[in-house]
């Protein structure tokens, strides 16, 4: 009878350690300040929108509002960052 011959089994191979990329900060709560974020939200629109539903708005809301905003956009720029895009797109979000 033949005699059996072992079989060789390859050492397992590591997985390359995963690339993390830093998204760019985007410092929105010293960035926008006082009245200028009545640029990035409309204060009567947002007002009217919050009536409509028989409520009322509490005077801080829009500045809170474009900090959440802000949060946002900084996530979808570590996405697009991290798929090595220049342009945010709406899939980011």
């Amino acid at each position: 009878m033949a005699k059996k011959q072992p079989i060789e089994v390859a050492a397992p191979v590591a997985a390359p350690a995963p690339v993390v990329v830093e998204a760019p900060k985007l410092d929105i709560a010293t960035t926008v300040t006082g009245e200028e974020y009545a640029r990035l939200v409309n204060v009567k629109q947002l007002k009217a929108l919050i009536k409509t539903a028989g409520l009322r708005m509490a005077g801080d809301l829009p500045a809170a509002l474009v900090l959440e905003v802000g949060k946002l956009v900084e996530k979808a720029a570590g996405r697009c960052v991290g798929d090595k895009r220049a342009t945010i797109q709406p899939q980011d979000l």
